[in-house]
């Protein structure tokens, strides 16, 4: 799913 995806790049944008 794309939507899991979406939510993996949006942690590891927020973790930096």
């Amino acid at each position: 799913e794309e939507e899991l995806k979406g939510a993996v790049v949006l942690i590891y944008a927020n973790k930096q």
